[in-house]
């Protein structure tokens, strides 16, 4: 971003649900480290396993420790890691090359798309107006950034179940690629599944590469 190569377009629903998650994600983390020293005192009998160059009894106390010494560090400065992570996110969506657009200048085409029940509105069991905000950014995303034959759209989501074709979960639901067609971006769009994905596969020039590695080990504290 820093490079003026990248910019971020975040809908209003998504640095809500940063924040959420964020603040969820925060709170299991003592509580899943935990978990697993349970599960690793649960290993009766490894004692009795048998592997060549490996003390599986060394293995299972050694990692006790190393975990035990995780959880007190984390819980000692609980705070500190709340408040860097959380810094993190401000200074990123702060960013000159981050575009944060209010939710309500899409709400009568979320409406619409709603109505018609087009992806990701194709699930009846499932309340979707957030992922439809974000689909109808993607699709109108020349309404809030200038998009040239050249321009690369990276629409990076792990949400296959209501993104993705229901037959190939790394394509785009048939409705959304009709509607990027019909707006004449659909050439510029790559569907990216993982954060990996999107700096390995996806960009290969060198400073750009870069800019998006810097971009991915902030958005990696999610």
């Amino acid at each position: 971003m820093n490079y003026d190569e990248i910019k971020l377009v975040v809908p209003e629903i998504i640095k809500t649900e940063i924040y959420r998650n964020l603040e969820v994600e925060f709170a299991s983390v003592g509580k899943k480290i935990q978990e697993v020293l349970d599960n690793i005192k649960d290993l009766y009998g490894v004692s009795t396993l048998t592997v060549e160059g490996l003390n599986l009894t060394d293995y299972k106390k050694n990692a006790i420790k190393e975990l035990n010494e995780a959880l007190t560090k984390f819980e000692s400065n609980k705070s500190k890691y709340k408040e860097d992570i959380f810094d993190t996110v401000d200074m990123m969506l702060s960013h000159k090359n981050c575009v944060q657009l209010k939710d309500i200048s899409l709400m009568d085409k979320v409406l619409k798309r709603k109505i018609y029940k087009r992806a990701p509105f194709h699930k009846v069991e499932k309340e979707s107006n957030g992922d439809g905000v974000i689909t109808e950014t993607l699709i109108n995303i020349n309404d809030f950034i200038s998009i040239t034959i050249e321009d690369i759209i990276c629409f990076v989501t792990g949400n296959y179940k209501d993104f993705s074709d229901p037959e190939n979960k790394n394509s785009l639901h048939n409705d959304i690629l009709t509607d990027l067609e019909k707006n004449g971006i659909k050439e510029n769009v790559h569907y990216v599944r993982t954060f990996g994905q999107l700096v390995n596969a996806e960009v290969t020039d060198d400073k750009k590469k870069t800019a998006l590695e810097d971009l991915t080990r902030n958005l990696d504290v999610f």
